[in-house]
């Protein structure tokens, strides 16, 4: 990929991504750091759009903090279900793994019942303009 061609505002998300990655001591640029950089762009796209769709953006930056609290409580508390007080080392590795496997299912549950949640508050919402 050639970063030369992305937009300038592309380009600063992916220097801000870096930074937040470099910052947390995270080996790579995941698709969270990119997420936070483009949401945190006061004139980007993403956070526009965002806007039209009805979203405020103190609504945005507290929904996705009160997201990172939870997700790391529920992942604290696998672990110490998995792994106890023990360090992570070789001999944990499929506890720390099984943890992990457990908060994906987790999360992917509380995700697609998000999803449920809010078609069935925008089907209601346009039912009621309808009406």
């Amino acid at each position: 990929m050639r970063i030369d061609k992305l937009t300038t505002k592309s380009q600063e998300a992916l220097q801000q991504a870096q930074l937040l990655a470099e910052k947390r001591n995270h080996q790579a640029i995941d698709v969270e750091h990119l997420l936070f950089a483009l949401l945190g762009q006061k004139e980007g796209v993403v956070l526009s759009l965002l806007q039209k769709l009805g979203v405020a953006a103190g609504t945005l930056g507290t929904m996705r903090t009160a997201g990172m609290m939870v997700s790391m409580g529920i992942i604290m508390i696998l672990f110490s279900l998995y792994i106890g007080q023990t360090e992570i080392k070789p001999e944990t590795y499929p506890q720390f793994l099984e943890s992990l496997r457990t908060g994906f299912i987790i999360f992917t549950i509380v995700s697609v019942l998000g999803l449920i949640c809010q078609f069935v508050a925008r089907s209601a919402a346009k039912a009621r303009q309808l009406h």
